[in-house]
């Protein structure tokens, strides 16, 4: 989180060293907006209320609408965080995939279950 909301804050054309120092600058300086602060309207996508409202979403198990959250995200802040939307698209799909094991166990449980009677 930390670090994407730094590379967010980075100001646009700046992607050197200083465009780097900026952002560390800005990050430390400026308040993260909460999430239950209300984004203004005309700001609502930009990376800071998007990374807060992913955040919050982690925080609450919804991992799912964070990763959906986190695709409005461009340029730098979106390459920092790739690697960590990739990881968390590979859990969602392995969460899926272990509910189908779940519920195919049940069944044959189930029908096996019914066989023995």
């Amino acid at each position: 989180y930390n670090k994407c909301r730094q590379a967010a804050l980075v100001p646009s054309g700046r992607v050197g060293l200083e465009g780097q120092l900026f952002g560390i600058l800005l990050s430390s300086l400026k308040y993260a907006p909460g999430v239950d602060e209300p984004a203004p309207e005309d700001k609502k996508d930009e990376a800071e209320y998007v990374l807060a409202r992913a955040r919050q979403y982690v925080h609450l198990g919804e991992l799912k609408s964070a990763v959906e959250e986190l695709k409005k995200l461009q340029g730098q802040s979106a390459f920092t965080i790739q690697d960590w939307k990739q990881s968390a698209e590979d859990r969602i799909a392995v969460d899926k995939a272990l509910h189908v094991i779940k519920m195919e166990v049940a069944l044959m449980n189930e029908t096996m279950s019914k066989a023995g009677e």
